[in-house]
């Protein structure tokens, strides 16, 4: 869900203006910024009033004049002077979580730092309350941001920020320049023209602006907003992507209220945050789709207008979508081709986009497997869908389109630019949002414009798409060893730009699972030494200046600092060089262990781990694992050389095995080498399915001698070890801090057997089968028109009932779904295929965004009555959708396994789950001992409480968006592999 619920009042007034940023919230101007800077902060006594440079951005051949207007009451003897002083959000290491600026799209704003020395410039002060010129004003021609301060002896008072930036590079486009930006910048109307200029400056050539239909009832259409607006960006080469969205009071149904959508009795009759549906009565659809065409005829201009593409609502989820959505997703399907038949009318380049994440454009656009909306869509666009749970691009390859990110907003600091907008046009993305316009900019005391001073992220803005616009992402430089080099432009392009990161950010959050090589990637610490000496390598820092000039070997700490490097040879002599680059103090390896295909007491078992090397050098190493009591290994060490970026398999043979109750079996591997040393832990499981036709019967006797797998959902990492070594029962006794469940896998020929029992105290078990529900009953009726508190609505409309919106929800869908269920939720990777998806691996490893890893997904729930519901929700062939009430469906598709045999037995605080999915349903599982699979599993909580997953602390999984439904939650990947046996 968007956090950025506080912009979409503006849909109700249309093009006003853009909702204003809330008044609390600050980038730059706060206590300890001010600390740092040794000044007290802006008076509106002593005040800046403007420059000659839009949004006080300047380039570097710019002289800078500035304004400034002192009261009388302020006036002190003495000299005064400005101080300019460059400052910087660059190090990682001055993040303060507790400082008193906040902003909801980036967090706590960063602590600054100041970089090189200040410049001092004399100037005669007017103490008359006017503005007055200070001409020339000697701020560096070096790229960057600095800050004035006003200075009179010892006093000394901050005044603005000016920001010197690198010229546009030239011929970019809104479809080749990688930032895009946000229209809620423009927030009044007689600053649009410097709005606009100051993008332009920053190399923007696009960006989203969320309007509606500006028609009244009598047909008279209003253009005098829109017309403002494209005729500010068209001077500026601005281009805009229109999201259509809430449309005018006069059209909706229950004109001049909005439909009220799924609420509760008490419902106070706001219509704000999914509360209300906000769009016109379908029988004027006809008459919008004219308004579309008027729209496109007026600012296309045969492609040389403002206007771009139209997208289709803002975040329009099911169930009631933030910006008063809350139809289904027919009705959105109506919408779709409307818009499409209706801009494509006027050319069939206008862009068509939607619908704000791909789980969003699957659901509602593809769910039938067909491919008959791919004439009325040609963009995808995703809103937080962060690399670990992106994969619209690969979805949008498929169909032949593009896929973009339009709102993100992480970045607030200078160094989480260019990390996430390369992390981001690595998995595909073609261009993002990486920052709302509110940490671009500040406000001072006595100016209205918040947007007036900026921060040091727009320097970083400028300078990344000053560098990158024109050059696509081509590729991760390095696929399988350190560092991070992020090529843009082809091999033979001697202007292309790479990339450097010693480390990778985790975008939206800190860990490091989400990340590829997640031991190597949570480990901090080691230096990159680089040898330049013939200067083939050229270095700039994150305001494009030069950086590392003469230096005949370049030492770069292996952080999430990003370097940026062009070469006048092209990528292919830069990789060389870099390719030999010393890496020295950072841990060398993961260390990946396998879990066993054989019980430990049966002849032949062994522990096989894979080691890989990190580094970009050959390492000589020795692998040394300590086994648990009970087991002992034939030789407890290895040998384990490795090239740069090679990962090594060594088994270590079992000559004796104690088999435990828990199957939990504590392991502890040291790696000693030439390249530094490194220690992992993990407790390792038997993950067999043994031989067994089972009864399903709910009492898992069948089962007792199966070894299972206890997961328990949240416990303090000290804890772990030892309470996973527990078996089920003594576990119960324990009554660790959060569920907990056991489970176990067998086979026969005819069926894949899964059993599970959880602790769960907040049971789930009076909700109906999905087959077979009146998905109607999700919907309006005349049944609503008697109940709170649609009834007491209906009395400011007489004559009316919600009879006529049968299209809009009264009741939340999530309830009632698979994955809001209290459920047994698991996942088969069977196949090395990605189905309908293509592999990416030849530009970025595999991984490093999310991985399609399963082929056939179940969910077992209990259902009211006693009865249970084993719900088929991907397979080969299946769309990946989730079943909302009205989804289309294909002939293959979603829906109850067919001759599953299933039960859910509760007992106490415990679920007892027990199935057998039948081989016909399995096609691409082999029944036959030796088979291997991938597998997930989640105990689902429907209720209080965390889910229990398998697999969250195996070396072998990381965190994957795509493993189990939702798609839009991290779940830990299929890396585990279990074996068929006897």
């Amino acid at each position: 869900m968007s956090r950025s619920a506080w912009s979409r009042c503006a849909l109700a007034i249309l093009l006003a203006v853009a909702a204003a940023p809330l008044r609390a919230e600050h980038a730059l101007i706060l206590k300890d910024n001010m600390a740092v800077l040794r000044c007290a902060p802006p008076s509106a006594d002593l005040r800046y009033a403007g420059s000659n440079a839009p949004q006080q951005i300047f380039f570097a051949d710019e002289s800078v004049d500035v304004q400034l207007a002192f009261a009388k009451a302020a006036e002190k003897p003495g000299d005064w002077a400005i101080e300019i002083q460059e400052v910087t959000t660059r190090d990682p290491d001055k993040k303060i979580e507790d400082m008193e600026g906040y902003t909801d799209t980036g967090g706590h704003a960063p602590l600054i730092g100041l970089e090189g020395k200040p410049v001092v410039h004399p100037i005669k002060a007017v103490f008359d309350g006017k503005a007055q010129t200070i001409a020339n004003v000697p701020v560096p021609h070096r790229f960057g941001t600095y800050a004035l301060v006003l200075v009179n002896g010892p006093s000394r008072t901050f005044l603005a920020t000016v920001a010197r930036v690198p010229r546009p590079r030239a011929g970019g486009t809104l479809e080749n320049t990688p930032i895009f930006g946000e229209f809620s910048m423009f927030d009044k109307p007689e600053l649009f023209e410097q709005r606009a200029s100051a993008y332009e400056r920053m190399g923007i050539h696009g960006m989203r602006l969320e309007t509606s239909w500006s028609e009244d009832k009598d047909g008279k259409a209003d253009w005098t907003g829109t017309d403002r607006i494209f005729d500010a960006i068209g001077r500026h080469g601005v281009q805009l992507m229109v999201t259509l969205g809430g449309m005018r009071s006069w059209a909706w149904p229950f004109a001049p209220d909005q439909t009220p959508a799924a609420v509760g009795p008490t419902w106070d009759f706001n219509p704000y945050s999914g509360q209300a549906d906000w769009v016109a009565d379908p029988k004027l659809y006809p008459r919008y789709g004219k308004w579309i065409t008027a729209f496109a005829q007026r600012y296309w201009k045969n492609g040389q207008g403002g206007l771009w593409g139209f997208e289709n609502y803002n975040e329009p989820w099911e169930g009631g979508g933030i910006s008063g959505w809350a139809r289904d997703m027919l009705e959105y399907r109506k919408i779709q081709k409307l818009i499409a038949e209706s801009a494509h009318a006027v050319d069939p380049r206008i862009k068509i986009c939607a619908a704000s994440s791909i789980m969003n454009t699957e659901d509602k656009l593809f769910p039938d497997g067909s491919n008959e909306f791919d004439k009325y869509i040609d963009v995808f666009t995703d809103h937080y869908v962060t690399p670990s749970m992106c994969y619209g691009p690969l979805v949008a390859k498929a169909h032949g389109k593009v896929s973009v990110e339009t709102e993100t907003w992480f970045v607030n600091t200078e160094y989480l630019l260019p990390q996430g907008v390369a992390q981001f046009m690595a998995s595909g993305q073609g261009r993002l949002s990486p920052w709302h316009p509110r940490v671009l900019f500040d406000q001072l005391p006595g100016n209205e414009d918040h947007y007036f001073i900026p921060t040091p992220v727009v320097a970083a803005t400028a300078a990344f798409n000053s560098m990158v616009t024109g050059k696509a992402f081509e590729r991760v430089v390095f696929m399988n060893h350190l560092p991070w080099v992020f090529q843009f432009g082809k091999d033979d392009d001697t202007d292309a730009l790479l990339i450097l990161f010693g480390q990778l950010v985790t975008i939206g959050g800190d860990s490091p699972r989400e990340r590829l090589w997640a031991q190597v990637e949570g480990s901090s610490g080691g230096t990159m030494t680089i040898d330049n000496a013939d200067g083939l390598l050229r270095f700039c820092d994150l305001a494009g200046n030069p950086a590392q000039v003469g230096e005949a070997k370049v030492t770069l700490p292996m952080n999430i600092f990003p370097s940026y490097i062009k070469c006048e040879k092209g990528p292919k002599a830069a990789t060389e060089r870099l390719a030999a680059a010393r890496i020295e103090g950072k841990r060398p390896v993961e260390i990946l262990p396998h879990d066993f295909s054989k019980r430990v007491d049966e002849a032949g078992c062994a522990i096989e781990v894979a080691v890989h090397n990190c580094l970009s050098r050959p390492i000589a190493g020795k692998l040394a694992v300590r086994p648990p009591d009970g087991i002992v290994l034939a030789s407890p060490q290895s040998d384990c050389p490795l090239a740069a970026g090679e990962t090594r398999m060594i088994k270590f043979a079992l000559t004796s095995g104690k088999a435990n109750s828990a199957n939990a079996y504590p392991f502890a591997f040291h790696f000693t080498s030439d390249g530094g040393d490194a220690d992992y832990r993990e407790v390792m499981n038997v993950a067999i399915v043994p031989h067994r036709t089972i009864k399903v019967d709910g009492n898992l006797d069948d089962w007792n001698d199966i070894p299972g797998i206890t997961i328990a959902a949240t416990l303090q990492k000290a804890e772990m070890e030892e309470m996973l070594r527990r078996p089920w029962l003594d576990l119960r006794d324990q009554k660790p801090n959060g569920n907990f469940g056991e489970f176990k896998l067998a086979w026969d020929e005819k069926y894949l057997y899964v059993c599970a029992r959880v602790n769960d105290p907040t049971p789930q078990i009076d909700l109906p089968p999905i087959a077979g529900r009146d998905e109607d009953s999700y919907f309006h009726s005349r049944a609503d028109d008697s109940i709170e508190p649609f009834k007491t609505f209906l009395q400011k409309h007489p004559g009316h009932s919600f009879a006529e919106v049968p299209y809009v929800y009264s009741k939340p869908p999530e309830a009632s779904i698979h994955f809001r269920r209290d459920r047994l939720h698991i996942g088969l990777d069977v196949t090395p295929d990605w189905h309908d998806l293509t592999p990416d691996t030849d530009r970025v490893p595999y991984g490093f965004h999310a991985v399609p890893d399963t082929d056939y997904e179940y969910a077992l729930y209990p259902c009211s009555g006693g009865r249970s519901e084993c719900w088929r929700l991907l397979a080969p062939g299946v769309p990946r959708i989730n079943d909302w009430p009205h989804q289309p469906h294909g002939a293959r598709t979603t829906g109850p396994v067919p001759g599953a045999v299933h039960v859910v037995r509760r007992e106490g605080d415990v679920y007892y789950y027990e199935m057998a999915i039948p081989r016909e349903e399995l096609k691409d599982l082999k029944l036959t001992v030796g088979t291997t699979f991938g597998l997930a599993l989640r105990a689902g909580n429907g209720g209080k409480g965390p889910n229990v997953d398998y697999g969250a602390d195996k070396a072998v999984t990381k965190s994957n968006g795509l493993t189990l439904h939702p798609y839009w939650e991290h779940k830990p990947s299929c890396g585990v592999k279990w074996t068929l046996v006897e």
